[in-house]
């Protein structure tokens, strides 16, 4: 099922867990503390731990060259938001299945800061090619090549009205 590259030139692929840890490098905690740990006294407190909050603290840090306290609040237990890996066993087969629940695209158009992040921290990233794959359904039975072309019509059809739709000049 191989395509050529070109249709994907724009299209890279990385783990989100790797910006996350890239963003929270820059990201100095002044303070963990429990709801009942008393109040708290910054200049500026981020709401979110997610990709945007530690973004904000990142850029916080950065233009007040750490000159400016501030509160992160996170209401989970986990840094990240909604990007977050999970193992899982999948349709019989146990073992370690990494699945990505977010953010797991990087599309390189210009000016986009993640790739910028990318470069600056020298992650490495992968081409997707969206046509090289092999597809199985829950029980773990591969899936007949005339269900996935169909499949394929199918998200083509759908991908080309969000295009037509699109006010973004990314999608």
């Amino acid at each position: 099922h191989k395509h050529s590259s070109t249709t994907v030139t724009n299209v890279k692929m990385i783990v989100s867990g790797f910006i996350l840890l890239a963003l929270a490098k820059q990201v100095y905690a002044t303070q963990v503390c429990s709801p009942n740990s008393g109040p708290i006294f910054k200049d500026v407190v981020i709401v979110g731990a997610g990709a945007a909050g530690l973004a904000a603290a990142s850029r916080l840090e950065e233009v007040t060259n750490g000159g400016v306290s501030y509160a992160l609040l996170e209401a989970t237990n986990n840094v990240g938001g909604r990007v977050q890996t999970q193992t899982l066993d999948f349709g019989g087969f146990s073992g370690n299945w990494v699945v990505e629940d977010a953010a797991n695209w990087i599309y390189d158009f210009p000016g986009n800061p993640i790739m910028s992040m990318v470069q600056e921290y020298g992650l490495v990233i992968a081409q997707q090619d969206f046509f090289d794959f092999d597809a199985y359904d829950a029980s773990g039975q591969s899936i007949p090549e005339r269900d996935l072309s169909k499949m394929r019509r199918n998200w083509d059809a759908a991908w080309k009205c969000v295009q037509q739709e699109s006010s973004s000049p990314y999608t």
